[in-house]
């Protein structure tokens, strides 16, 4: 029960710190200093950096500062516990609307995950034994593959995920599926070392994020029999059921070429998406239509938004105009 309040705090200050660097954000401002209070005696001072550029691309950084005498090495003015965070956003104000949910999605997994490197901090040596590697103070000496094993890493990633797939209302399976697809892809680890990675963040998934009706967002390869209504429960659907919401998704990939029609059937077999049927268009225009089925209409806006994440991360394919409609 305590773990579920302190993840349930954990969850609040994220969102509502969200929610400040979003309105902030619209603005066009370009830093933000806040505080966040965890508990009574954990307070986080926060600082944000927008840093917009041309294009639509979105990124954020962050980074978590718990130690006086290494917040005084890094910067002078860092005082206590502190949350850095630098936002790349577009500078086009009807581009960074466009992609909002996509942003506050993401934002979160970085709130989240750089409070988790914050509530660490409190757990001493005796409470957990080999959490901390003598690597920790030395992060040069680390390789990817070794930064993405640290136990302290695996759960503060592993929470920042989970709050990703909440505010996506996605398992948290499909969520990191995306991620080690990425991993894999970008090669900057072996196939081996993804799957050891892998291997280690669901096994902490499994421990500590068991799935129940009250908590559908955790993470099990099998489905369970549990007593919530399917329908709205994402990815628990007994197997008898059919998507009946029938769509029709066009947009347009200028000079994407002919190979966008596989990575699409890809994209969307990955996600379990029924494909009626796909048209590709090529030269200019590329114009692009999707006929599709789904289980509810939130499951389009979803899909939508991972298009224009996984095309661009990992094939460097922008969409543009996209419109969708119900048959």
């Amino acid at each position: 029960m305590e773990n579920l309040i302190t993840e349930g705090r954990y969850d609040q200050v994220t969102t509502e710190l969200s929610r400040e660097i979003i309105n902030v954000l619209k603005r066009g401002v370009k830093r933000y200093q806040a505080q966040i209070i965890l508990f009574s005696r954990t307070k986080v001072d926060v600082n944000v950096y927008f840093h917009y550029k041309e294009g639509d691309n979105f990124e954020v950084s962050g980074a978590a500062y718990t130690d006086p005498q290494l917040i005084r090495s890094v910067r002078k003015h860092y005082k206590n516990k502190r949350i850095v965070l630098h936002v790349e956003a577009p500078a086009d104000p009807e581009v960074r609307k466009r992609i909002m949910s996509s942003i506050v999605s993401e934002l979160k997994n970085t709130i989240r995950h750089e409070i988790e490197h914050i509530a660490q901090s409190k757990f001493v040596s005796r409470e957990r034994k080999g959490f901390f590697s003598t690597k920790r103070a030395y992060p040069e000496h680390l390789s990817y593959f070794e930064y993405l094993m640290e136990p302290y890493e695996v759960e503060a990633w592993v929470r920042g995920f989970y709050k990703k797939a909440k505010t996506q209302r996605q398992p948290l399976k499909t969520v990191l599926d995306d991620w080690f697809n990425y991993l894999q892809s970008s090669q900057f680890l072996t196939p081996q070392e993804v799957v050891d990675v892998r291997d280690s963040w669901v096994n902490y998934a499994k421990k500590h994020l068991a799935k129940t009706p009250q908590r559908q967002y955790g993470y099990s390869d099998e489905v369970e029999n549990v007593n919530v209504n399917v329908n709205e429960a994402i990815g628990f659907r007994a197997s008898y059921m059919k998507p009946n919401i029938d769509v029709i998704i066009n947009f347009r990939a200028p000079d994407a070429g002919k190979d966008l029609k596989p990575i699409l059937e890809d994209i969307l077999k990955r996600k379990n998406i029924q494909i009626n049927s796909i048209s590709v268009g090529t030269g200019k225009n590329g114009n692009c239509q999707l006929d599709l089925s789904f289980f509810n209409e939130r499951e389009i806006q979803h899909l939508i938004d991972d298009l224009h994440r996984e095309l661009m991360v990992l094939h460097s394919v922008r969409i543009q105009d996209v419109t969708h409609y119900i048959k």
